[in-house]
C-alpha cells in the first residue's frame, strides 16, 4: 500500500514541478492522472465499503465448555463494483475466537459464506462480536474499515459430565430405617 501511495505521489509532485519547469502539457497531464486516480481509487473504496454486508448466525446461543461452537458467515456484495479483497476479522473477547477470514475477489451482486469453528475453553458469557470488515482499492492506495456491533451473546455453561448411576457411599445401607428396632409410639406419664 506505501508503494502505490508513493508511485501516486510522485506521479502528482513529478508532474507538478515538470510543468512548472518546462511548460510540457505532458507533465500537466502525468499530475492530473495522478490526482484522478487517487481520486477515483478513494471513492470506489468508499462506495465498495458501504456495499457490503456481513451476516452472522450461530447454531446455538448456548454451549458447555468443551464443545465446539459453530458460526456461519455471509459476505454479501450488495453494489456492482468488484472488491479485490475483504478481510473480515471476528474481534470478540472469547478465547481462541474463529472466523476471521480474507476473501479475494468478490464481484457485485456475489455472496462468499463460510463456517467458523471454535473450541471453547472458558466459561462465562461472550459477545458474538464486532466484526471489523476492512477493504481497499485494486492499487491498494487506500484502505477503509468499518465495524460491526455484535447483536447476540453466547453463553458458555461450565463442562458437563455424563453420569450413569450414583454410587452409595461405603459404610451406608441404602433403605430405610434400621430393622430390629422398635418404633413405639410415645407415652403420656399419666397412665
Amino acid at each position: 500500500m506505501r508503494d502505490a501511495r508513493l508511485l501516486a505521489a510522485l506521479m502528482v509532485g513529478g508532474g507538478l514541478i515538470g510543468w512548472l519547469i518546462s511548460g510540457s502539457a505532458a507533465y500537466s497531464r502525468l499530475a492530473y492522472a495522478g490526482l484522478l486516480l487517487a481520486l477515483g481509487m478513494w471513492l470506489w473504496t468508499g462506495l465498495v465499503l458501504r456495499a457490503l454486508r456481513v451476516d452472522r448466525q450461530a447454531d446455538s446461543l448456548r454451549a458447555s465448555v468443551g464443545d465446539i461452537f459453530k458460526e456461519h458467515y455471509d459476505v454479501f456484495n450488495d453494489g456492482r463494483l468488484p472488491v479485490p479483497w475483504v478481510e473480515i476479522v471476528n474481534d470478540s473477547p472469547m478465547p481462541g475466537a474463529s472466523g476471521s477470514r480474507l476473501i479475494s475477489l468478490l464481484h457485485g451482486g456475489e455472496k462468499e459464506s463460510y463456517v467458523a469453528r471454535t473450541w471453547l475453553t472458558r466459561r462465562g458469557g461472550f459477545p458474538l462480536g464486532p466484526t471489523v470488515v476492512t477493504v481497499a482499492d485494486p492499487f491498494g492506495l487506500f484502505r477503509l474499515e468499518r465495524k460491526v456491533p455484535a447483536a447476540r451473546s453466547l453463553i458458555v455453561l461450565p463442562m458437563v459430565f455424563p453420569i450413569s448411576s450414583f454410587l452409595a457411599p461405603p459404610g451406608i445401607l441404602p433403605g430405610g430405617p434400621p430393622q430390629g428396632h422398635r418404633h413405639d409410639a410415645p407415652r403420656s406419664r399419666g397412665s
